[in-house]
Parts: C-alpha cells; sequence; structure tokens
C-alpha cells in the first residue's frame, strides 16, 4: 500500500515554471516512508467514519463553514474555534506550504482509492464504506438469512450503519455486554460507546442487552504490588498454585505488558498441566531479528570499493559476537575476534578479512552488498543456511528453528515487495522495514485452547470470561496504554468530524477492564510498585476507579516482599595463600634469574587499595571485560596525550630548552604534526584515518594542552632535558632473600636550578597532599606515610615510587617530583615537598614501608582479603565478582 501510495503522491506535484522562485521538491520514498504510513492511518479511519473527505482536506482557510455546519454542536464548535484562533495568524511560507500539502493529500486520497480498485485493491477502511454505504442504499443483498453480533463495544460510523441498515432489514440480532458500574454513570469512561448504543438500540427482540452489576456480585477482589517484571511473575506463580486443577479450564492470566511473557511462563508452579498461550511470542525478541539488525547495520557502515573497502570496527564486532552466527561458524568467529580484540581503528580493510581462510557463510556475510533488492536477498540466503544447520544440531531447541521458519517467512514477503516496485531505497529505509515486519510478527504457541490455563494479552480477553482471574502490570502506560496516536488530522478536525482520538482510545481500554472482571469470582490485580523518575508508572487510573466505587466487595490490598537469600552480613571475601599459590606468585614474581615480572607503582597501589584486586589481576592474571568504544575513553585519550608530549619534546633530549626555543615551538607546525601522528598511532594506521565526530574535538583539545603545557614551561625555562618516556629499574631484597624487580616509565625528566627534576603527566584527577614548606626532616616519616595509607594520594606515591627508583640508579642526585595535573593545566607542575629535593632520609622511609607491604604479600598468614572501604570499588574492574 505504501509502495502505491507513492506513486500516487508523487504523482500531484505538477511542474514549475523555471523562473519560479519557489520549487517544491519532490520527495524520495526514503523522505515519504514515515509520513506514508500515517496518511494510510488517517485514509482508514476517514473511511471507517464515513468521513465526506472533500470537507475535511479542505483547506484550512475555509474553517469558517466548518463552523457555520457545526454550530449547533458547542463541543465541536469549541473545538475548532480554538483550532482557529491557533492557526488565524498571518499567512507565512510555512502555513503556505502547509496549506499546498493538505490540498495535495486531498488530491491523493480520491486518486489513491481509483488507482487501488484499478488494481483490484482496497484497504481495510475502503472495504468498510463500501459495504456500510451499499447496505445503506440497498444495493448489497447479503447471502445469510441472520448474522448475530456479540461483544462489540466502539463501533465506528461505517459499523454503525452496517448495524442499523441490517436491523431494518430484519437480518440482524445484537448481543451487548454491559454492566450497572458504567453503563449508569455518565462520567465513566468504560460507558462512552454503550451509553450511546443504549439510547440508539434500546432492549427489544434484535437488541438483546445483557447487564451484569459488578459491584454488588459478591467476588474475591486481591489487589497485589510487586517489584518489575519479576517481582509480579512470581506473585502470579504462587497465587496460580493455589487453584486447585479441577479449576484452571476457567482460570486466566492476562498479560496489560506482553513483556512480562517470558518472565511469566518461567514463573509457572508444576501443577499446571494444560497451558494455553494466546499472546504468541514477538518476533523482534528473537535471537534472528538481532542477526538481521547487526547485518544491516554492519553493510550499511561499510565505506570505499573494491581493493579499498573498509569495515566500521563496532558493527564489525558486533556482527561477530551474534550468537547464531558463533553456532554456524564458530572455530571462524574465535578466529576473527581474537585478531580483532586489541585493534584501535576504527576500521578495518575489507580485504584483509576476505583474504582469510573462511568458510563461504562468512565471506556471504562479509561481501559488501549494493542495493536494497541485493542486501535483502543476502540476508534472507544468511538465515536460510543459518537455519538449515542449526536444524541438524541436536542439542538447538526447537523454538529456535521455529523463530527462523517466521523470520525466513518476512523476509521473503518483503523481498517480493521489493521486487514488484522500482523505487529507489537507501538501505536506512530498509533497515526500518526489516525492523518493522519483525515488530508485527508473532510466533504463535501451540496448546489447548478450551482446557486449562489461558494465558494471553488484554485485548484478546474479549467476550471471554473466567471465574480465577489474574491481571499483571496493571500501571498507568500500561493499561491504558501510552498515547501513540499520530496523525496529521489535527486534534479539532478529528472532534468536529467525530473521528477517534486518544481519549477514545482510553475509554476502550477501560471497557475492556471492566468488562472482563463482571462475571469473575476470584480477581488477583498485579501492579509494578516501582514508579519511574519522572513519576510515570504509577498504578492505573482504572484500579484507583475500583478503589473508589468499591460498592459491597471486600478488597484485600497488599505488597509482596521478595525474599531475600541468606548471606553473611558484611563478610569480606577471602583468598587464603596455600602453598602451593605461594609457590605460584614465586614463579611469577620472584624466579631463579631475578628478572621476572617487575612490578609497577600501579600494582603495588592496587595491593595497597585492596589486596584481593592484585590477586584477580597480578596473580590470576583476570583480563578486564573487553568493552567496544565507539569513541575514545580517558585512558586512551591519556595514551594519546603522553605519546604526543613525547613525541614533541623527543628532539631536544640532552639539550637545554630556553624560553626563545619554546616560542620556536609554538609558532611552528610541530604541535599539529605530533598530534595527528598520535591520533594516527592510536588507530595503528589501519585507515589513512580522517578524524570524524567527537575526535575532531578532542584532537582539537590535545592540541590547545600540548601549547599550554610549552607556554607553563617558558617560566621554568632555561632547562635541560634529559629524556622522555625514560625506563628505570631496580632490584629489592625482601626477607628471605627474595628478590623483586621494580620498574616505571618516567614521563618527563630534565634538570634546572642544580636538581633533577621528575615530572609524571596525569590526564586524570590528581589529588595532592597540599603544603608549600620543607616537610624533611620533622614532618617527613608521615609525610611519606600518608601516601602509603591513603589511596586518593596515588599520584603522590606513584612520583615518591619514581623519585626512590631513580635515587637508587644515581645516589649522589638531587631529585624532585613534580605532578602535572593537565586536567588543570593552568596550575602548572605540582610539587611534592613544596618543590624542594626530597633528601635520602625521604627515600630510606619509603624503602622500608614499600619492603614492609612486599614482605605481608609472600606472608602466608595475611590472605588476599576484599577492602572494607567501599570507595576504593567505585572504579574497580572487578567489583562484579564481589558484588559491590
Amino acid at each position: 500500500l505504501l509502495f502505491e501510495l507513492y506513486d500516487v503522491y508523487t504523482s500531484t506535484y505538477s511542474p514549475l515554471p523555471e523562473k519560479a522562485q519557489q520549487k517544491e521538491e519532490l520527495p524520495t520514498f526514503d523522505r515519504f516512508y514515515a509520513w506514508g504510513q500515517v496518511l494510510l492511518k488517517d485514509f482508514d479511519e476517514v473511511d471507517r467514519y464515513l468521513v465526506d473527505a472533500d470537507r475535511l482536506y479542505r483547506n484550512l482557510q475555509d474553517l469558517k463553514d466548518l463552523e457555520a455546519h457545526y454550530a449547533d454542536n458547542e463541543e465541536v464548535l469549541f473545538a475548532l474555534k480554538r483550532f482557529n484562533e491557533m492557526m488565524g495568524q498571518d499567512e507565512t511560507q510555512l502555513m503556505t506550504n502547509f496549506s499546498n500539502q493538505w490540498t495535495r493529500v486531498s488530491r491523493s486520497y480520491h486518486a489513491f482509492k481509483k488507482h487501488l480498485e484499478s488494481k483490484n485493491l482496497r484497504y481495510s477502511g475502503q472495504l468498510y464504506r463500501d459495504v456500510a454505504e451499499k447496505l445503506q442504499a440497498g444495493s448489497l443483498d447479503l447471502p445469510y438469512e441472520k448474522i448475530v453480533f456479540a461483544g462489540f463495544n466502539a463501533l465506528s460510523k461505517a459499523e454503525e450503519v452496517i448495524f442499523s441498515s441490517l436491523m431494518k432489514q430484519g437480518k440482524c440480532l445484537i448481543y451487548w455486554d454491559a454492566d450497572r458500574w458504567y453503563l449508569d454513570n455518565e462520567k465513566d469512561e468504560a460507558g462512552k460507546f454503550l451509553r450511546h448504543y443504549y439510547k440508539r438500540w434500546r432492549p427489544s427482540e434484535t437488541s438483546k442487552w445483557v447487564i451484569t452489576d459488578l459491584l454488588q456480585d459478591q467476588k474475591e477482589l486481591r489487589l497485589i504490588g510487586g517489584v518489575q517484571s519479576m517481582g509480579q511473575a512470581q506473585v502470579a506463580g504462587q497465587l496460580l498454585q493455589e487453584i486447585p486443577q479441577s479449576a484452571h479450564k476457567s482460570c486466566a492470566v492476562v498479560l496489560a505488558d506482553e513483556n512480562l511473557l517470558f518472565p511469566m511462563l518461567y514463573a509457572l508452579p508444576s501443577n499446571i498441566e494444560k497451558l494455553n498461550v494466546t499472546m504468541g511470542f514477538p518476533l523482534k525478541n528473537s535471537l534472528w531479528f538481532r542477526l538481521a539488525q547487526a547485518y544491516l547495520h554492519f553493510q550499511m557502515q561499510i565505506k570505499g570499493r573494491g581493493a579499498k573497502v573498509y569495515f566500521e570496527i563496532t558493527s564489525f564486532k558486533n556482527l561477530l559476537a551474534n550468537s547464531l552466527l558463533q553456532q554456524g561458524t564458530s572455530s571462524s568467529i574465535s578466529h576473527l575476534q581474537r585478531k580483532m580484540r586489541f585493534s584501535r581503528s576504527k576500521w578495518v580493510l575489507g580485504q584483509s578479512i576476505l583474504e582469510e581462510e573462511l568458510p563461504t557463510l562468512l565471506k556471504q556475510v562479509f561481501t559488501p552488498q549494493t542495493g536494497v533488492v541485493d542486501l535483502l536477498s543476502n540476508l534472507r540466503s544468511l538465515l536460510v543456511t543459518l537455519y538449515h544447520r542449526l536444524r541438524l544440531d541436536k542439542e538447538q531447541a526447537p523454538v529456535e528453528s521455529e523463530f527462523a521458519y517466521h523470520s525466513i517467512k518476512q523476509l521473503q514477503q518483503l523481498e517480493q515487495r521489493l521486487s514488484e516496485h522500482s523505487q529507489q531505497m537507501e538501505p536506512k529505509t530498509l533497515t526500518r522495514l526489516v525492523a518493522e515486519a519483525f515488530q508485527q510478527a508473532k510466533v504463535p504457541f501451540s496448546g489447548e485452547p478450551i482446557g486449562g490455563v489461558q494465558l494471553m494479552g488484554f485485548l484478546e480477553t474479549r467476550a471471554l470470561d473466567f471465574e480465577d482471574l489474574t491481571i499483571l502490570s496493571v500501571n498507568e502506560g500500561k493499561l491504558p496504554k501510552g498515547q501513540q496516536f499520530g496523525t496529521y488530522i489535527p486534534f479539532a478536525m478529528r472532534k468536529a468530524f467525530k473521528m477517534p482520538t486518544f481519549e477514545e482510545q482510553d475509554a476502550i481500554y477501560s471497557y475492556h477492564f471492566k468488562r472482563v472482571l463482571q462475571r469473575a469470582k476470584r480477581v488477583n490485580i498485579l501492579y509494578n510498585t516501582e514508579v519511574a523518575i519522572d513519576g510515570s508508572g504509577e498504578k492505573s487510573r482504572f484500579l484507583w476507579q475500583l478503589l473508589q466505587a468499591q460498592g459491597s466487595q471486600s478488597l484485600d490490598e497488599s505488597i509482596y516482599q521478595m525474599p531475600m537469600l541468606g548471606s553473611a552480613i558484611n563478610a569480606l571475601l577471602e583468598v587464603p595463600k596455600t602453598t602451593a599459590l605461594l609457590a605460584q606468585m614465586e614463579n611469577q614474581l620472584v624466579p631463579e634469574d631475578s628478572q621476572g615480572k617487575p612490578l609497577s607503582a600501579t600494582a603495588i597501589r592496587h595491593y595497597l587499595d585492596c589486596s584481593l584486586r592484585f590477586y584477580f589481576r597480578y596473580v590470576l592474571k583476570l583480563p578486564e571485560r573487553e568493552k567496544v568504544q565507539t569513541e575514545l575513553d580517558a585512558r586512551d585519550f591519556g595514551n594519546i596525550v603522553h605519546n604526543a608530549l613525547e613525541k614533541l619534546y623527543q628532539p631536544w633530549k640532552g639539550q637545554a630548552l630556553t624560553v626563545d626555543d619554546l616560542k620556536k615551538i609554538v609558532a611552528s607546525e610541530a604541535v599539529m604534526e605530533v598530534v595527528k601522528t598520535s591520533f594516527q598511532e592510536y588507530y595503528n594506521k589501519a585507515v589513512p584515518t580522517v578524524l570524524e565526530g567527537k575526535d575532531v574535538l578532542h584532537e582539537q583539545i590535545v592540541q590547545k594542552l600540548l601549547i599550554k603545557v610549552l607556554q607553563n614551561d617558558m617560566r621554568n625555562a632555561p632547562f635541560k632535558l634529559i629524556g622522555t618516556e625514560e625506563k628505570i629499574a631496580h632490584s629489592i631484597t625482601l626477607k628471605r632473600g627474595r628478590k623483586l624487580r621494580l620498574e616505571g616509565t618516567l614521563d618527563r625528566v630534565h634538570e634546572s636550578q642544580g636538581m633533577l627534576s621528575i615530572i609524571d603527566y596525569k590526564t586524570g584527577k590528581a589529588d595532592m597532599i597540599r603544603i608549600y614548606g620543607d616537610q624533611f626532616p620533622t614532618k617527613g616519616e608521615q609525610y611519606v606515610s600518608t601516601h602509603f595509607e591513603e589511596p586518593r594520594f596515588k599520584s603522590g606515591f606513584q612520583g615518591l615510587f619514581y623519585g626512590y627508583l631513580s635515587w637508587k640508579n644515581s645516589p649522589q642526585e638531587r631529585v624532585r617530583i613534580g605532578v602535572y595535573p593537565l586536567k588543570k593545566v593552568n596550575d602548572g607542575v605540582q610539587w611534592l615537598n613544596g618543590g624542594r629535593a626530597i633528601p635520602a632520609a625521604g627515600f630510606d622511609t619509603f624503602e622500608k614501608l614499600l619492603m614492609e607491604a612486599l614482605d605481608s604479600l609472600f606472608d602466608h598468614q595475611q590472605p588476599f582479603k576484599q577492602t572494607s572501604d567501599t570507595d576504593r570499588c567505585r572504579y574497580c574492574a572487578y567489583k562484579d565478582i564481589c558484588q559491590r
């Protein structure tokens, strides 16, 4: 229908003269697609409600005629006047374009219907109108003696005409299902339609009214709050266990939220032998839809042609991570994942992937496709191949084959539609078409429809009655559904022409809720107690209405508390240092050649902050969870800055830098060049990278940061640059003769004022002990020990560690240590000990405390233990293991 409507709509664009100042651009199908759907819906309702389309789609300037036409209807007149006031401003280009569109839509409506009729096609509203008008004119003779309508509520205008015409002909019998609660109350939205029908079709031989009295009939009503979907499902499962099997045939579980289907299935008690699920499983929640999404997104991100085709790394990794694709080609996928794991590039050369020894299936996946028809055909072929492979797998759940079948069916239907139309379509529109095809499709469950417990959605309860009823997710936004009412017909116009609005939608849900309660004897109503931050998700207003109009019913209200698993309170995790574990640590850290894995300042800091974290990272060597980054994270940004600063100063190694030298560097293009090179190296030179998005801003930030560092260095010039990124190491002997190798990398070392200055760049947070005087000798021991005890002073600890290594290598040198927090680059270098050299006594104290810490590392009486300070766990990579 969308393709047919597009053909008709574009024909309404008449060519304008060449010299016309304002030319209207003919919309592509991709632009038309979204609002074409809304037009279809509007056309359908125009016909269902027998609206005079010519009058409706008349230009908005003619609203005065409508006001005169509806002068006797105050409600409609008020709505029209409000709309007229809103639109009554001076005509602008926007208003003119809107008026033109309105006229074009009017022309499309008539042309579209004629176009469909010429092809022997109809949309449903068109069929309704056709039948209604023919019955009204007496030109349609139905081949039935009697037609029975039962359980109807909200009739369209066409349906009302059909009912009336058949009643006049004596060919119909209508049964209405109503209740005194909403039929007698003019303000109750549930009876919005039935009150009108009761006046129009009074009780008679042809209009049968079955009226109950819900508020007076005795019922067991329970209102139970549960936390989110799992809480509600658990409660429902317990309630079903209380119902004897003999009563299951008149028992139903109704879900206002279809996402509760699987939580509810898992929560069903063992005493339920027969179950009929009428909802169907949404295909959009299946692994096959995720595979289709991942494949289409991957193909859409491909750039280049021929040998210069590049795959976008994030979409490529997401495709490799799909479990269905992994099951079909496990070993090859694992190989590619290992290859991509440490890639820093945003792009990977497609030829390098396709040249691998890959199975035909993967080559089919990775081969770039041109055009939506080829793209869709290849996707369907991929799913068919996987479907046949997985069917041979005996361990594969049968339901997956069912999902695959329905997925392939949807794609085949879509492929057929696209092959019949020649419109040029972009891949992004195809992605939306595929998503909507899967959105609408549901995989049916098989069950016994007339026996056992019924599990259904809300709209499926129409005309059905149950004695035992459990309704879940009775929250605002779920019941009634949130207002989703896409239309181009303004609210006032809809009111004027008596077309449905969101008010009618809410009234329909209200009727369904109250009607299903009418004959039930035992009702359990469950709702989610967790309200969203914006206040949405409260109890449904239908519940408040029930509480207000309780009548003679007794209602039990309670909140379900999910039982907590018993566990020791505040128990800290511990790993004892067994003989085997100590032997493993000896092999890792203290090999015979004393050249084992060196310990860095970071490793020692981890041990001081939480010995269990050290155990996870340096003994078990658990890798941190890999995160797919779509942009630079803080760590990568820091690495680029360090790399750029190294490249910037490296040519001056061993030379004295003056103020003039630094000014020349700032004036040259050196800063821009080292930054570009650093970004290229970050992306592993996989592609001649053109930075885009936030990376452009990152590049500019790094450039400005480097210039600011150079300007700050001018204040301390002249100085002699000793080196950048200098490796330094020292071996320390512990108790029992154990030797550990300590190692670090000095970001920058320069000589000035007769001292060696070690500077450590910090792009992250860098808390420092704020002192301005010499701490030695009176406060030296406390000053050093504070850096061991307080995790927040880790930058100072790292600086002291580097100074200690330098002092052990050159005891005669006077060393001062500075931390350069680049987040506050204007503050310059923050010097330890007030900018004075750290004396030998300070490093002796540092060595003493360091040896105590490292000795405890090998002490079998001190287990690896979780820290009791949870603040230290905030950014820990292993906090999920510790459940912190």
